[in-house]
């Protein structure tokens, strides 16, 4: 998989797995937190859309091919959408960073820089917001997958959805992070509504990919 990565490019600036990891280790503060929950939820993606592939074309799933193609389509769109979210991730952070370093000095520059700060923070929240909500799209088709695939690739169904969630997890720290003493209150409810929605439900699938995947391996 991380040589299918490695061959396809991370996200769309065409960069290796392995540049994406060192990029990730390295003293910039960008590609984050967010980016990696962005990889975590496209990894889950492709994962799922693996297992369609090891599915369709068998005779014993010949019933579940419809449904397993239909999967696969939906996986493919998802994880491009995520591989996306890799790079607008570390943009909004580094858009925010950008909107601070604005200068301050008079008092039209202390308004302007104000404005921007704003409207980067919320950038900042809802990037990851909209990670978290493809992620719980991809824990929804791994249960599905994981119901109806081939058996014997029930264990990758099973780390697509422990993936996807956590890149749900992941991406809704880095919502929560953005938020901290944000002046729209409003806006600030609203956010951390959705995100425990998004945390919820996102167990809820959790525990039932658990329960499918378990008892597939122990029969």
């Amino acid at each position: 998989l991380e040589e299918k990565m490695r061959r396809a490019g991370v996200g769309s600036g065409g960069k290796s797995t392995a540049d994406f990891f060192e990029e990730v280790a390295s003293a910039a503060p960008t590609p984050g937190g967010g980016s990696v929950a962005a990889a975590a939820g496209a990894l889950a993606a492709a994962l799922s859309a693996m297992v369609c592939r090891l599915t369709i074309g068998k005779k014993k799933y010949k019933e579940v091919e419809p449904l397993l193609t239909g999967l696969r389509d939906r996986a493919e769109v998802v994880r491009a959408q995520l591989q996306e979210m890799i790079i607008k991730d570390g943009q909004a952070f580094d858009g925010l960073i950008t909107a601070r370093r604005l200068p301050k000095d008079l008092e039209n520059e202390i308004a302007a820089r104000e404005k921007a700060i704003f409207e980067a923070t919320k950038k900042a929240a809802l990037v990851p917001l909209e990670t978290a909500r493809m992620a719980c799209q991809v824990m929804e088709i791994a249960k599905d997958v994981a119901a109806n695939g081939n058996v014997n690739s029930i264990s990758d169904a099973g780390v697509a959805g422990l993936m996807a969630k956590a890149a749900i997890e992941g991406a809704i720290y880095n919502v929560k992070i953005n938020l901290v003493g944000f002046s729209d209150s409003e806006f600030v409810r609203v956010m951390q509504k959705e995100a425990a929605d998004l945390s919820q439900k996102s167990s809820g699938l959790a525990d039932e990919i658990r329960r499918i995947v378990e008892g597939k391996i122990n029969g």
